[in-house]
C-alpha cells in the first residue's frame, strides 16, 4: 500500500532540475493525489501531462517522498489543479540540508594553493605544489561529496580545513568544484581514510548537480520496483 500525506497537508514538489515549489494537498482520490498547481512555476518550461515528479511532505520518521508524474491539469472552482499518479512506493529521506545519493566512479582532489607553480624553502629550492590525489566517490548531493582515498598516496596534506578542488562525474555529467575539507576519517587498517568535501559553488552548477542527483534517486526508485 503506498503511504500517501492527508488532504490539507502541505507539501513540496521536486521536478527533474532539482527545483522545489510548495504546495498543498487539495483531495485523494484511490491512488490520484490532486494538489495546487504551485504558483511559483517557471513560465519558460511549463509542465506538461507524463512529466515526472518528487512529492515531499514532512512526517514523524523525516521527509516522505513519492515519486509519481503529472497524470492531469484542470481547474476547479477557479483553482489551478494538478493529478498526481503515484509510480511506486514511499520512502523516508535522511533528515539533512540536501539529499545524499551513492556514488561511483573515481574524484580527483587537489588542494588550492596561492602559487600552482610551487613555493621555494628557505634555500631557495622550489618546492613542487602537492600533487592531486586519486579517490573514489562513495556518496554526493549538491552540496558535498564523500570520497575513500586510494591507498598509497601521500595524503597529509589533505587535512580538515584546507581548501580543495573536485574533479568527478556523475551519470556521465562532468563537474570541477571548489570546496573545503569538512571531515577526514581515518580508517583502521585496511580500511581506507574517507573525505567529506563541502563545496562552494555558483547556483548555476548547483543547479546542474542538483538535477543530476535527483535523477539518481529517479533510477534507484525504478531498480528497486523492478
Amino acid at each position: 500500500m503506498v503511504d500517501l500525506p492527508d488532504v490539507g497537508d502541505p507539501v513540496a514538489i521536486r521536478d527533474e532540475q532539482g527545483r522545489t515549489y510548495r504546495s498543498r494537498v487539495e483531495d485523494i482520490d484511490a491512488d490520484i493525489i490532486t494538489v495546487a498547481q504551485p504558483v511559483d512555476l517557471p513560465v519558460l518550461e511549463p509542465f506538461v501531462e507524463g512529466d515526472e515528479l518528487l512529492l515531499t511532505w514532512t512526517r514523524a520518521e523525516g521527509v516522505a517522498v513519492l515519486a509519481a508524474h503529472l497524470a492531469a491539469t484542470r481547474t476547479e472552482r477557479t483553482i489551478r489543479l494538478w493529478d498526481l499518479l503515484p509510480t511506486g512506493q514511499s520512502w523516508t529521506e535522511q533528515r539533512r540540508e540536501h539529499v545524499r545519493v551513492p556514488a561511483g566512479g573515481m574524484v580527483t582532489v587537489q588542494v588550492i594553493t596561492d602559487d600552482t607553480s610551487g613555493t621555494s624553502d628557505q634555500d631557495g629550492e622550489t618546492i613542487a605544489p602537492p600533487q592531486p590525489l586519486k579517490a573514489q566517490l562513495v556518496d554526493i548531493s549538491e552540496a558535498a561529496l564523500r570520497c575513500a582515498l586510494t591507498p598509497g598516496q601521500d595524503d597529509e596534506g589533505l587535512a580538515e580545513g584546507v581548501p580543495v578542488s573536485t574533479r568527478f562525474s556523475v551519470r556521465g555529467s562532468e563537474f570541477e568544484i571548489p570546496g573545503v575539507i569538512y571531515r577526514r576519517q581515518e580508517g583502521e587498517r585496511p580500511e581506507p581514510t574517507r573525505l567529506i568535501v563541502r563545496f562552494e559553488h555558483s547556483e548555476r552548477v548547483a543547479d546542474a548537480l542538483r538535477k543530476e542527483v535527483f535523477a539518481v534517486q529517479l533510477e534507484m526508485r525504478r531498480s528497486r520496483r523492478g
